[in-house]
């Protein structure tokens, strides 16, 4: 194939308030070194720092060949709304992704990943280690796939009973045909890569690359730093999200993913905004007893803290005092006594 005869790859980059971020990102892009095309395309989010300006100036200053288009949104989208319209511009075989507050490290990552899928049809993906920066924390960095103990996964391996998740963003590299289009509920999910991988995966296997290529930075502005397991908005997402993919797979793994959403009702239970609301966590409490029937875990708390309401434990506990069941002195059937002692 002669060089540039067509565009092989898209790299996408979506930054919203990157400033501190978003030169090294497309430096790390424009300087991959391919025997190939590729184009990048970078859509901002409308952000309301100086990334806007940093981006212009950053395209001026390097020396490339490479296809680039730049997209400001005229207002916030969110990611995804952002994400599905830039998709919808990939003219390569296959795209990549690096978000804005994230880079490369290898000037070869592109060519090792589009080596592998063109001589593997039965792919859709191809993914590698990456280390992961804490910018605020640096001690507590670490390779997110070392220990990995295989090197090729199917959808199989990407569903269970609890949220699985692998891959960064910025190593992906998906075959443009096996996500020709983004349902609109993605648009809805707070997680974006973990859904639109799965949608892929539905069109062919993938294979991880050991090589450490990117690095994926954490950092309190982050979208993976807004993930509140306390918080109702973020957990009804994330059932939402599970019921979704529980239906584009066509509940292939309805038990493992009735589980999975059980366990954000569970957490939904302790929710900063239901604290002190009985009726919403019984409704709650029996979505996830309903969702786990017959084996039910942590149910002696579930009746006990969030069912049986407090006033039946206390008159309970009176009324076996009352029939001499219980000792009146006895301080094992205190106010913290289990449903089956009382």
């Amino acid at each position: 194939m002669d060089k540039f005869n067509e565009i092989k790859v898209s790299v996408l980059i979506l930054t919203y308030n990157h400033e501190k971020f978003i030169k090294k990102a497309i430096e790390s892009v424009l300087n991959q070194k391919t025997d190939f095309e590729f184009e990048l395309i970078i859509a901002d989010d409308n952000s309301t720092d100086t990334t806007q300006n940093i981006i212009i100036e950053t395209l001026a200053s390097i020396a490339t060949t490479s296809k680039v288009r730049y997209i400001r949104n005229a207002e916030n989208l969110g990611v995804m709304r952002s994400w599905r319209n830039i998709h919808n511009m990939i003219c390569g075989q296959y795209f990549a992704i690096c978000e804005g507050d994230d880079y490369w490290i290898d000037e070869l990552k592109l060519q090792k990943q589009v080596d592998f899928l063109d001589t593997n049809q039965s792919f859709s993906i191809c993914f590698h280690n990456v280390k992961v920066d804490f910018i605020d924390i640096p001690q507590a960095n670490y390779l997110l796939n070392d220990g990995l103990v295989k090197d090729v996964f199917t959808l199989d391996d990407l569903i269970g009973n609890k949220e699985i998740w692998f891959m960064a963003t910025a190593s992906l590299m998906i075959r443009t045909n096996s996500l020709k289009s983004i349902p609109d509920w993605v648009i809805k999910s707070k997680s974006g890569d973990i859904p639109l991988i799965i949608l892929a995966s539905l069109h062919g296997k993938i294979k991880y690359l050991p090589n450490v290529m990117a690095v994926y930075q954490k950092h309190s502005a982050g979208m993976s730093m807004t993930d509140h397991k306390d918080d109702t908005v973020f957990l009804k997402n994330r059932i939402f999200m599970y019921r979704m993919i529980n239906k584009e797979t066509r509940y292939r793994y309805n038990r493992k993913l009735r589980e999975n959403i059980a366990s954000y009702y569970y957490l939904m239970l302790s929710a900063k905004q239901l604290r002190n609301s009985y009726f919403k966590k019984l409704i709650i409490s029996f979505y996830y007893i309903f969702l786990t029937f017959p084996n039910t875990p942590q149910l002696k708390s579930v009746l006990k803290d969030h069912i049986i309401p407090l006033w039946a434990i206390k008159l309970s506990r009176i009324l076996k005092r009352k029939l001499g069941l219980i000792p009146l002195n006895d301080a094992k059937y205190g106010k913290n006594a289990s449903i089956q002692e009382l």
